[in-house]
Parts: C-alpha cells; sequence; structure tokens
C-alpha cells in the first residue's frame, strides 16, 4: 500500500564534494572512461558529473571504444528508441557475445518485437495478486534471517541479510530448490564483481552449466508453482519454449535477483548509518518508506548502466554516431542529472520527479522492478524496526572489487543493541 509522503527539505543531505581530480586525471575520465577501474570505483559520482558537465556524449578509447552517455535526456532517447540503439549484439561492456552467439538472456537481450514476445508470456508472474503473495514468503524469510542475530548483536548485513533474503526469494520464485541459493549468490555477485577474471568465468559457466541441467531435470519431474515450470507450460508466438530460452530466462531472473536488490539495501543501509538524523525521520514517520525506497534506488542506482550497439548512422546529443558504435547509458549518471533532480546526491523525501531510471526505461525495463521495490521496502521495515540503532562499523564496509555493473557492498558489519527474537 502506497505511504503518504512527508514534507521535510533536504533530510539527510550527501553534499557532493568538490572535484577530486588533478587535471591529468580530469583528461583520462574525459578521454579514458572506464567504468570498471578502481578511479571509477572509488569517485563514481565525481567521475559522472564531470563526463556530465564536458563531454555528455563521450569517446572513450577503453574496451575496444564506446560512447558514454550521462544526461538523463540522452539516456531516455537511447533507451526508447530500439530501432537506433539495438540490444542483440551485448548489452554490457565489454561484452562476452560473439554477433553468431544466440541470445545469452532473455527477454533483455532481444529487441522487439521478439522481446515484447517473451514480455508478454511473462506478465502473469508480475500482477498485483503475484507480487501481493512474493511479500508473504519475503516478510517472512527477512524476519527469520534478522532472528538469526538479533541476539548477538553485530552482524554483517551484506552477509546475514541483504544476501541470502534476494537469493532464497530468487529460488523461490525461480522453482529451484532453496539450498542452492547461497552457490548462486555467491557464484553471481563474485563473477559481476571480477569480470573477466579466469576464476570468475569460470564459476560463472559451472553455475550455467546448473541451470540447463535444473531445467533438463524439472522437464519430467517439475517444481510446481515455479518459473521453470511455468515456462514448460507457456507459449510465446503460440508455439512451447526450447529448453535453451528457458535456461536463457532463468538465467537473467538468477543474474537480476541475487546481487541488483541485495546491493540496494546495503547502500541503503550505509548511507543510513552515516545520516542517524534520516534514520531517526524515517522511524519516526514510516509513512515516508515508499518515498525513501524510491530516492535510494535513484541515488545508489545499483544497476549502473547498459550497453547497446547503434544501427545507422545517426547523431545523439550533438554527436555523430556510426553504425557499430557501442554506447553505455549511465542510468547513475542519469539519476545524478541536477537539471532533472535538483540536489541529486541527497536523499529528499518528498521529491516530487520520481521518474528516475534505476530499472531502465523502454520495452527493456525490468519487469521485476515492483518486486525490487518490495524487496527493499521489506529490508528497510526490519532495520529500522528491529535493529534501530544500528551502525556500521567505522572503516569496515567494503565496497566490491568491480562497481561498473552493479555497485555493492561485499562486506556491511554493523552493530546495535541486542533485541529478541520474533515471537
Amino acid at each position: 500500500m502506497r505511504r503518504k509522503s512527508v514534507e521535510q527539505k533536504n533530510p539527510g543531505a550527501v553534499s557532493s564534494p568538490a572535484c577530486p581530480f588533478s587535471a591529468e586525471t580530469q583528461e583520462k575520465i574525459l578521454h579514458h572512461f572506464d567504468h570498471h577501474s578502481s578511479l571509477y570505483r572509488d569517485h563514481s559520482a565525481e567521475a559522472l558529473k564531470l563526463l556530465r558537465d564536458q563531454a555528455p556524449v563521450a569517446k572513450t578509447d577503453a574496451h575496444g571504444g564506446f560512447y558514454v552517455l550521462t544526461r538523463y535526456q540522452d539516456v531516455l532517447e537511447a533507451a526508447r528508441d530500439d530501432e537506433r540503439f539495438c540490444s542483440f549484439w551485448g548489452i554490457t561492456i565489454p561484452t562476452n557475445k560473439a554477433p553468431w552467439d544466440r541470445a545469452q538472456t532473455i527477454p533483455i537481450d532481444l529487441d522487439p518485437p521478439y522481446n515484447e514476445l517473451f514480455r508478454d508470456m511473462m506478465l502473469p508472474l508480475f500482477t498485483p495478486k503475484a507480487i501481493d503473495a512474493y511479500g508473504v514468503f519475503l516478510r517472512q524469510t527477512a524476519t527469520k534471517l534478522v532472528d538469526a542475530f538479533i541476539e548477538k548483536g553485530e552482524a554483517d548485513l551484506a552477509r546475514d541479510f541483504g544476501s541470502p533474503l534476494t537469493a532464497l526469494f530468487t529460488m523461490e520464485l525461480a522453482g529451484i530448490d532453496h539450498a542452492q541459493a547461497d552457490f548462486y549468490a555467491s557464484t553471481i555477485q563474485y563473477g559481476i564483481a571480477h569480470p573477466g577474471d579466469p576464476d570468475a568465468l569460470a564459476r560463472m559457466a559451472e553455475a550455467r552449466g546448473r541451470v540447463s541441467r535444473e531445467v533438463a531435470a524439472q522437464k519430467d519431474n517439475p517444481r510446481s508453482g515455479g518459473l521453470i515450470d511455468y515456462l514448460f507450460k507457456a507459449r510465446v508466438g503460440g508455439r512451447p519454449l526450447m529448453d535453451w530460452e528457458i535456461e536463457a530466462i532463468v538465467w537473467l531472473v538468477l543474474l537480476g535477483g541475487v546481487d541488483s536488490t541485495q546491493a540496494t539495501i546495503s547502500n541503503m543501509a550505509v548511507h543510513l548509518s552515516d545520516h542517524p538524523e534520516l534514520k531517526q525521520r524515517l522511524i519516526e514517520h514510516p509513512d515516508s518508506w515508499d518515498d525513501a525506497v524510491e530516492e535510494y534506488l535513484r541515488l545508489v542506482t545499483p544497476q549502473q548502466g547498459l550497453s547497446r550497439t547503434v544501427t545507422r548512422e545517426t547523431s545523439l546529443g550533438g554527436v555523430e554516431l556510426q553504425r557499430g558504435d557501442r554506447v553505455l547509458m549511465s542510468w547513475q549518471a542519469a539519476n545524478l542529472d541536477e537539471s532533472v533532480f535538483p540536489n541529486p546526491n541527497e536523499i529528499v523525501l518528498d521529491r516530487k520527479n520520481k521518474r528516475h531510471l534505476a530499472f531502465g526505461i523502454g520495452k527493456h525495463r525490468c519487469m521485476g522492478s515492483n518486486i525490487g521495490r518490495l524487496e527493499v521496502l521489506i529490508a528497510l521495515e526490519q532495520l529500522l524496526t528491529r535493529i534501530p540503532d544500528f551502525k556500521v562499523k567505522a572503516g569496515e564496509a567494503e565496497l566490491s572489487a568491480d562497481i561498473g555493473t552493479v555497485k555493492a557492498y561485499k562486506k556491511v558489519p554493523i552493530t546495535f543493541t541486542p533485541g529478541k527474537r520474533s515471537a
């Protein structure tokens, strides 16, 4: 149920520091931008602002060369125009998809009208009634996870709460044994945080192989009510799905389900710990929690951005683009565009414009966006009602090694006053 917003002025403001870059570093960002670098990891907001102010459609020679889009309107234009900016050649930079490969994740790797056929087929999984049912499972799971550490007075919110909450729900949604939650979560989170690393690639391949075996096993013995069971019964364009298509859909659900939402939860917890006045206001005004969720999705934008390939000679933001050029649509940069979101580095609970791009936009917009919102909301409820005085241990929260794809914390150690397990 939607909660009424609370009138307030710039609560929990996070002021953007002065540009920390030397002239040499600014030159590196403007011409050799790399969202997978340690520079981006440590100064992403400042780097994106520099690009947005000086080169909003910037050409970089990193990863074979691409353009990075940092203005809200330019990102919006590219994301909505599937005819000029296509997804089939890969949605990440760098891409591990060869031109002749079939789609690795469906429907996000497909362009209209094909992606729309699969999205329409999956819509019944994301109706309000379905999401209400998911809420029951999520609240029960969140309660049990907090029960496991609430008497200790300390925990790691990434390891003990955010990651298992989202991973267990993803297993429930997919129709996979809950016992596999930790395997998929740890493997996928490591793979996304270490792109190109041989060990990470091997582990991701092992996980993808396990998905294939799961689909094959459930073909004869499905887990009733799960996504895999649903996909075997579904029709797309009047035909049943092929096994590889089912695997590609399940793999996408796992990739998105076990990493991006838990990243939002950890980022939110770190920010609340750093801004106790905002945390206290939220404790006193639970009717503002929905607004807080929207602001955290905008401010931290867990999925940093996705790429498209230019299909024909065109222009964007005054820059000429050629067929085959790659563009990175930075959701994070768009969500911090001060021309669209005044005071972008602040949590403003009564912000009128909530049209952030944390879930993308257009025909590839995340179908599970309302589920993601619900997961973050339930996590916020647990934190504020059960361990309200939690504090992240000074200097011990640890960002992932690479935040170019998903900005996540691998460690969020907290302390709090011990409480009681739920009745």
